[in-house]
This record gives structure tokens, sequence and C-alpha cells, in this order.
């Protein structure tokens, strides 16, 4: 069984429905128990799916839902799609707002920390090999003058991905993360509410000739979670169509 974080929409979604295609049983973890259970039943019945609502920020409830879940099923890995972006403006650091960037450090940094915790803990007292994915962002390296606060919390993912892949690869658990570039899913909307005027001007700028797919990613994210990877760790994949090639 393969546990995805974010499942219920965007890439996440996209994963989920590319790992049930594929024959994995997944584990459907979420803030909306109402996207989960209505992707659920667009699943494969013969593969096994549970549903779980979860707010990875609480450390507490993260490490229980995770307990559970090892107890229950056998395990091959993570893929850690949870994440927001600000759904306000921050032009000039000084215009950050100071609770706002609490709200995206405390679900894009702790909650990475949690989850990731929360796996690696339990993988270990199973002495489980398996493979851990985190979602980043172009944002953490490049053009992120926009977004300080979702950018520093990006870069921290790649950080805790590189830390975390050298503490634990002699014990079999592989850590990777995953850049995405210009994506249209439901987040570009909160980030930017007009963003279909723009697409047409966002293709311009893509060498391959268009903005990603979630299917795209999705794709990476269930290729680094299998064994067919199972000599990469600790690497930040970028995918983006080539997009950060013509800035």
């Amino acid at each position: 069984m393969i546990i995805i974080t974010g499942a219920g929409s965007g890439m996440g979604e996209a994963t989920t429905e590319l790992l049930a295609q594929k024959g994995y049983d997944v584990a459907l973890i979420g803030r909306s128990k109402q996207k989960l259970s209505k992707l659920k039943q667009r699943l494969d019945n013969s593969i096994t799916a549970i549903e779980q609502e979860l707010d990875v920020s609480n450390a507490a409830e993260t490490y229980s839902v995770f307990e559970e879940l090892f107890k229950n099923f056998s395990i091959e890995g993570l893929i850690h799609c949870a994440g927001i972006i600000s759904c306000r403006e921050e032009k000039f650091l000084s215009d950050v707002n100071n609770e706002e960037s609490l709200r995206i450090i405390s679900t894009n940094i702790i909650g990475t920390l949690n989850v990731n915790r929360a796996f690696i803990r339990n993988a270990l007292n199973n002495s489980l090999k398996c493979s851990i994915v985190n979602i980043a962002s172009i944002s953490a390296t490049f053009d992120s003058a926009d977004f300080p606060s979702y950018s520093l919390s990006k870069g921290a993912i790649i950080s805790l991905t590189k830390s975390l892949a050298m503490r634990y690869g002699e014990k079999g658990i592989r850590v990777n993360c995953v850049s995405p570039g210009v994506v249209k899913t439901p987040m570009s909307y909160i980030e930017t509410p007009d963003f279909d005027d723009y697409i047409d001007e966002l293709n311009q700028y893509h060498p391959l000739g268009r903005i990603g797919a979630p299917i795209d990613v999705a794709k990476l994210l269930c290729f680094l979670v299998s064994k067919d990877s199972e000599w990469i760790t600790g690497q930040n994949f970028v995918i983006d169509g080539g997009y950060t090639l013509s800035k």
C-alpha cells in the first residue's frame, strides 16, 4: 500500500488514480473527507483503498494515523503532496502577513516534518525498506520573488529530503523530492484567480509548448515511489516542461 497525502485534489488526486491503475493499494489522506470519498468511489474495486481525514500540521494526529496504517496494512511507500500556497500576494517581503506566513510554514514545513517523521518511525519499527517522495517547487530555487513564505517552505522541504536520505539510506529508506513548475491544479487558482487568462502566455515560456497537467507530475511520483527507482535517493527532480530554461 502507498500512502498519499493531499490526495483529494491536484497532483495528489492524479497520483492516486495512476497508482490504482497500476494495481497498488492506496491510503488516501487529506483535509476534505468529502473529496477523499468521491475519489475512492472512482477507483478500481480490485484494489484496497482507504480514506483518512487529517491535518498534517498536527503531530499527534499524524503519528496516530500512520501507526494505525502500518499496523493494519503492508506499507511500501509515501507520496507527500499535502501543501498550501498564500492566497494573498506577497510582492515585497515587507508586505508579508505574519499570520499567513505561519499558516504556510505550519502546513508545508511542520506538516512535512510530521509526515516524514511518522512514516520513518513506523518503517524503522517494522524493519521496512521503502520510499518517500516529497513535493517541493521550482519556487524554492527559481523565480520566487513574489511568494517568499511559500518559497521558504519549499526550500526547507528540499533540505529535509536530502538530510533524511543521508540519515536513513543505510536502513533501506529512500527519500526524494519533486519540484514541479507551472501545473494547472486547483491551487493555481488560489494563487491566481484568473489563471485561465494567462495560460496562452505561459505556454509560450515552455520549450515543450504547454504548462503541466497533474498527470505529468504523477508519472514521476509513481516512478520514484516504486522499486524501479531503487538506486535513487536524496535527489530533487525538477519537472517543468523546460520553463526554467527560458528565463
